[in-house]
């Protein structure tokens, strides 16, 4: 697919909702856009009476006789971008067609059942580009969406300027959440950057191009795996892309907006070692200003996101806004410190009163005793701490007052502030077990017993606990076991991943990390998961087993025939290993020792349909034409029963 970047660059930067109104009626006559994105014209846009464009000779369409192309909007190596218009919509009939290209023709049935989730999820969330319809022809794929009104942010920070830390903690906690709900139906968007990111009119964010909708490992289309310094290493290396890819990502649009430079320059001079030195951009931007400082605790997040390697990063979203929670707490709690430092100063002579935003914070802290959501907002109007405020700024002999006031301050802050973190450090000592105050509800306890309860779900018990204490690798296991028997293998394989962060030396949760990352096709990553049970267990039959099976299946037989061999070694009386083993020696040639193999699982498992017809197959290739005769009858004899 050949496009001139330049010139679709140069179009994406001029479109306007004026030009687009423009092209849409030049000379009073309706346009339409020739859709090759071969097309020597830069904008081949004709009046819609014409039914060949004129300088490539192409059809000019409508797509499924309702959409009709406008203009070019934009193009890039995968993609080019239409603007729009459903000639059977009634209001809201602005469009953007997205056109991929097609390699693979037997993708049909796996795009509409991955276009219709996406369509069903765009509906329900005004952060997602809504997707109207789709449509398929001989050579490519078609998505039509909604036209938004905004800026990108790539665009957006050229004016803006750098990000603070605020602002890119209001980012991230306006992105998690669309996150969530694309990855937990098994969509991941492959191409995120600051371009694919519109910010509405309205200042709410909403994500955009999906550059392949998945609903596995395998690829659906074979296009251009993400945007150098955005993308993964596992994206763009090895065609293979997962939930943390996506917050790979991210963590780049992190840097982006907090340094004003594109990824992409990084990853230019230092390939993916400039995740461990985009620190070293803080001090600059490119438009010659100072960068954001962060804090340590944003900056190790980034950190966590932008690992290399994928086992190194944040498994799920969840995981990143537990720790920005906890982030965006630590930078309350210092802030409010900070004024009441100021304010209780030894030796001050102007007494700082807390700021309005800080005392809403306190009083409305996630770490306070009172942040109960059916417990009513403080009052700050009408409040004791409001009167303290108006009495620093009135009449002398109203100081008494305001010293009575400072006193009540100082009370509720320790008791806000102090109990929390003193509660903390207990907890951190003494594990899960929650102080006994009141007989508190949220106690970990009472949570594990409401996993008894028939009308919660296992998987929603198994949440709570692990919401009450995070730490315990084992509520992530059986969390991740309860996932893999309702078959969401994805959510299993992030809950072993915590499991085995927490506890690498169990065996068993990389045994069924292993069995999870097979049955979603991830073969490698199973057979590192085997590898690393017989590791720790070097006796386990079953990892030798598993692992022999998926080496078979990525082609390595000399790989299968040894973990055959060392499962036979520690059960010799293992029909299927024998049969397996049988099976794998015919591949290698090795006829003979395939008929012995298959005789032996005969011998210890009589009954088998599939041994007898392996048999037969392998004394056919032998020149045993007697025996593969009996062999076959005797295998569509077990086959009828």
């Amino acid at each position: 697919m050949q496009v001139n970047l330049q010139k679709g660059a140069r179009l994406n930067s001029k479109f306007s909702r004026s030009m687009i109104h423009l092209l849409m009626s030049i000379g009073n006559k309706p346009m339409i856009c020739c859709l090759n994105p071969s097309c020597p014209q830069e904008n081949p846009s004709w009046s819609e009476d014409m039914n060949y464009c004129t300088s490539c000779g192409q059809p000019l369409v409508l797509l499924l006789d309702r959409y009709q192309p406008i203009g070019r909007m934009s193009a890039d190596e995968s993609t080019v971008a239409y603007f729009g218009r459903d000639r059977e919509g009634l209001v809201h009939n602005d469009c953007i067609i997205r056109q991929l290209p097609i390699h693979d023709p037997n993708v049909r049935e796996l795009v509409e059942l991955e276009v219709k989730r996406l369509q069903e999820l765009s509906r329900e969330n005004s952060q997602l580009c809504e997707v109207f319809n789709y449509h398929i022809d001989d050579k490519y794929f078609y998505l039509i969406q909604s036209f938004i009104e905004g800026q990108n942010l790539e665009k957006y920070l050229e004016h803006h300027g750098v990000f603070s830390e605020e602002e890119v903690i209001s980012f991230l906690t306006s992105l998690l959440p669309v996150f969530q709900s694309i990855h937990d139906n098994n969509i991941i968007h492959r191409d995120l950057r600051l371009e694919n990111i519109i910010r509405r009119n309205d200042g709410e964010l909403v994500l955009t191009n999906f550059a392949v909708t998945r609903q596995s490992t395998e690829n659906i289309f074979q296009l251009d795996t993400g945007t150098p310094g955005y993308a993964a290493f596992e994206l763009k290396e090895e065609s293979i892309s997962t939930p943390a890819s996506d917050l790979f990502s991210l963590g780049a649009a992190c840097f982006h907006l907090l340094t004003g430079k594109h990824p992409q320059i990084a990853f230019g001079y230092f390939g993916y070692d400039w995740t461990s030195k985009w620190r070293d951009y803080l001090n600059q931007s490119s438009q010659g200003e100072t960068s954001s400082i962060i804090s340590d605790n944003l900056g190790m997040i980034i950190d966590k996101l932008l690992q290399k390697n994928e086992r190194d990063r944040y498994r799920s979203v969840r995981d990143v806004s537990k720790d920005l929670r906890l982030v965006d707490r630590q930078n309350t709690r210092q802030e409010i410190m900070q004024d009441l430092s100021q304010h209780f100063a030894v030796g001050s002579t102007t007494r700082k009163v807390p700021s309005k935003v800080s005392i809403n914070r306190i009083m409305n802290s996630n770490d306070s005793p009172s942040s109960d959501p059916n417990t009513p907002p403080v009052d700050l109007h009408n409040s004791p701490i409001k009167l303290l405020q108006e009495s620093l700024d009135e009449l002398p002999h109203k100081r008494m007052l305001a010293i009575a006031g400072i006193s009540l301050l100082g009370s509720l802050a320790a008791t806000l502030i102090i109990f929390p973190i003193i509660q903390g450090q207990y907890r951190a000592v003494n594990g899960s077990t929650s102080l006994d105050i009141n007989s508190d509800p949220t106690d970990l306890n009472i949570s594990v017993d409401r996993q008894n309860d028939p009308n919660r779900s296992t998987i929603e018990s198994f949440d709570e606990a692990i919401e009450r204490n995070p730490r315990d690798a084992n509520n992530y296991f059986e969390r991740g076991n309860a996932r893999a028997h309702s078959n969401d293998k994805r959510g299993a394989i992030l809950d072993y991943t915590k499991s085995i962060a927490l506890d690498p030396k169990e065996s068993e949760v990389y045994s069924r990390r292993g069995n999870a990352h097979s049955a979603i096709g991830n073969k490698k990553a199973a057979i590192e998961d085997y590898t690393q049970v017989i590791k720790l267990e070097p006796a386990r039959v079953d990892g030798y087993f598993h692992r022999a099976i998926d080496r078979s299946n990525i082609g390595d037989k000399k790989g299968a025939l040894e973990d055959y061999n060392q499962v036979i070694k520690l059960e010799p009386n293992r029909a299927d290993a024998y049969f397996d083993r049988g099976n794998t020696r015919a591949a290698l040639g090795d006829k003979k020792g395939a008929i012995e193999d298959l005789t032996k699982s005969i011998q210890y498992k009589p009954n088998r349909a599939a041994t007898y017809k392996s048999r037969g197959n392998a004394r056919d290739a032998m020149g045993d034409k007697q025996g593969a005769a009996a062999d076959y009858l005797r295998a569509a004899k077990l086959s009828k029963k």
